[in-house]
């Protein structure tokens, strides 16, 4: 099973993930596979750390007896602490899934740059069009996570961030237009 947020846009084949799962058990993206700056802005390192290391907007999990015993684990943590307390270091069901690779010894994380791409990691994404498609750090874009964007307000990326512009980044500013339009029709 591949989950993927309501606000994520597929823009390529995601095939090959459902391999990573049955061979790994679990897929999972991190929030960032690079430092962001210590600038004070947002999201900083301490809000990612509150968040959890890996975004669940994005999950694939094959069927093992390991994985539904993390699962069923999973479930049980969240049937009362499926909270937003980040203080208190709760945040949904994110924070839990820092223990997964705990529990599944061979879980993948996946670190493809086209993957789960949103305004937690632009920093370290560098986009260009390609012969096939837009590419993020050379690598098709795979899927794009438009967490906290707004339809109606196209040309700010999220309510949740202050660290991008879009107007540095006029290939994401497209993908929102594109984006806005389709949810609004």
């Amino acid at each position: 099973v591949t989950y993927l947020d309501p606000d994520i846009q597929v823009t390529a084949d995601l095939t090959d993930i459902d391999a990573l799962a049955r061979n790994h058990g679990i897929v999972l993206t991190p929030h960032n596979t690079a430092p962001l700056p210590r600038d004070g802005r947002r999201p900083s390192e301490a809000d990612l750390v509150s968040a959890g290391t890996y975004n669940l907007g994005f999950i694939a999990i094959a069927d093992s007896a390991t994985t539904r015993d993390l699962i069923v684990w999973w479930c049980e943590q969240l049937r009362d602490d499926c909270i937003v307390d980040p203080e208190n270091g709760y945040f949904v069901d994110q924070l839990w899934m820092d223990q997964a690779p705990s529990f599944v010894p061979d879980l993948h994380v996946l670190r493809a740059p086209g993957c789960n791409v949103a305004y937690w990691n632009l920093p370290t994404r560098h986009f260009e069009h390609g012969e096939d498609g837009i590419l993020v750090n050379g690598e098709p874009l795979r899927f794009f996570h438009f967490s906290g964007f707004n339809p109606v307000r196209p040309r700010s990326l999220s309510k949740h961030q202050d660290r991008i512009d879009l107007e540095d980044y006029p290939i994401v500013r497209e993908l929102c237009a594109n984006y806005a339009r389709l949810v609004l029709e």
